[in-house]
């Protein structure tokens, strides 16, 4: 796969940017943190290795059925409430 050219501080910027701006939030700092730096190193997500952007394509498809992203780093409170409720 290809090379990341940002940083992992500059994919979890993304990311941040991404949840807010979508209503949602993102997981603990700890998990964040290592996703972020596994998403640089190997140049694709670190969960679905056809993916290639972080947050990727897919997320908001993955949020609206499961409540969360593939990789669980993207989470919808209010959908994941409503599927365990």
């Amino acid at each position: 796969m290809g090379k990341i050219e940002k940083d992992p501080t500059e994919v979890a910027r993304d990311l941040g940017e991404f949840a807010r701006r979508h209503g949602f939030v993102l997981a603990d700092s700890e998990c964040l943190k290592s996703h972020t730096a596994r998403y640089v190193e190997l140049g694709h997500c670190p969960c679905v290795a056809s993916r290639i952007l972080c947050p990727c394509e897919e997320a908001l498809a993955d949020i609206a059925s499961t409540g969360r992203c593939e990789c669980g780093i993207i989470i919808d409170p209010v959908r994941l409430r409503m599927l365990k409720g």
